[in-house]
């Protein structure tokens, strides 16, 4: 995100009066790249993503991965994340987890990197997204 992005939002959320008429269209259309950078960041992980992360952490703890089943809970349960998440889940929980064990998928799932992907989805992009609406009105 650019600066003037970021100013962008800081206004929208935090400005007291509203934005001057002339900077409208710039700012739905930095509203409308951020919504289509979300829909690229929010791609669920593929399969393989997952089996690599897993075995990327297998190999750090040394220890083996489940069997076939397991692994099929594994990545049913991780797809849903997306690859920069779940890449960012697995190096937390490395460098927290100390035993030779596999951690379990709720790890994973209730890592900072998860939680904090969880409150860009339900609160973030919908603000942004209702700015944009907001914005559009006054065009009309």
């Amino acid at each position: 995100m650019s600066d003037g992005t970021a100013l962008l939002l800081s206004w929208l959320r935090y400005g007291e009066s509203d934005l001057d008429a002339r900077y409208v269209p710039r700012a739905i259309e930095a509203l409308a790249r951020l919504d289509a950078d979300f829909v690229t960041l929010s791609a669920a992980s593929e399969p393989g993503e997952v089996l690599d992360i897993l075995h990327m952490i297998a190999s750090v703890i040394q220890t083996e991965l489940p069997e076939e089943m397991g692994l099929t809970a594994y990545v049913m349960l991780l797809q849903p994340l997306p690859q920069h998440v779940l890449r960012a889940a697995a190096l937390e929980i490395l460098s927290t987890h100390s035993f030779r064990t596999m951690p379990l998928p709720a790890e994973f799932l209730r890592s900072g990197p998860a939680k904090e992907w969880a409150v860009v989805v339900s609160h973030f992009m919908p603000m942004m997204r209702s700015h944009r609406i907001r914005l559009e009105h006054r065009l009309k």
